[in-house]
């Protein structure tokens, strides 16, 4: 009998480290085939959208990233590593705000497929929001990730109030990245690390705002920051839907 509880325990520690495992992964369009017509053309421009939201820009040439494929946080450190910040930075920030759009009207068109399909849509359906509120939080963080780093670059007199405008908007743009990870079955994590970017921004911006010296918004190393948060690590621990 005890060695039948202790087995037990094991095999609950187990699930539940499982539970924790990030998801990553594209939403299932591959059950149309069968499917109504209407299903099967809405699916598929469904998966248009997302493959829009979800892939590395190919304009303007400062974002291109030729050894990549998906926007994610390793795309975001490769640019966060660029010499050239004052062009990548408003081209993150417009890229982010057309992915966004596109992965909206993907959930929208994905919604009108599973109701053309009626019963016959599959379960994996169900899996959808998953997806979406992780690529959402991923979008998210490149819009505080680009906002900071526009900050970065108006730290002159003439462009304080814009400074800080700028970083709130970004510390703003984080926190809601955070809270579309905690949505995600496993996301608590990575939930945490983007908090403990955005607490590393907020910081230097109440500094900022206390001491009225933008420059110390200028000298955080938002690379560096990155790389403490732990988000790099965090997005390679993730399990197949």
């Amino acid at each position: 009998m005890r060695s039948l509880l202790v087995v037990l325990v094991v095999t609950l520690c187990l699930s539940a480290a499982a539970s924790e495992s990030f998801v990553d992964a594209d939403p299932d369009f591959s059950w149309g085939g069968k499917r109504p017509a209407a299903a099967r053309v809405t699916l598929e421009l469904a998966r248009a959208k997302w493959h829009d939201a979800n892939a590395v820009p190919q304009s303007p040439k400062w974002l291109r990233a030729p050894a990549l494929t998906r926007f994610d946080e390793t795309y975001f450190r490769e640019l966060l590593g660029r010499a050239d910040q004052g062009p990548m930075a408003y081209g993150l920030l417009d890229a982010a705000m057309r992915k966004q759009k596109s992965l909206d009207e993907c959930r929208t068109l994905y919604a009108k497929a599973v109701k053309d399909a009626g019963r016959s849509a599959p379960g994996s359906a169900k899996r959808f929001d998953d997806s979406y509120y992780y690529l959402a939080s991923r979008i998210k963080l490149a819009t505080g990730l680009a906002r900071a780093a526009i900050s970065r670059q108006m730290t002159g007199r003439q462009t304080s109030n814009y400074c800080y405008q700028a970083m709130e908007s970004a510390i703003d743009a984080l926190r809601d990245a955070a809270d579309d990870a905690q949505k995600v079955p496993g996301g608590l994590k990575r939930s945490e690390s983007i908090r403990k970017l955005r607490s590393a921004l907020f910081d230097a911006w109440e500094r900022a705002q206390l001491s009225k010296d933008t420059s110390l918004i200028g000298e955080i190393e938002l690379a560096k920051a990155f790389d403490e948060s732990g988000l790099l690590g965090d997005s390679r621990a993730h399990v197949r839907l």
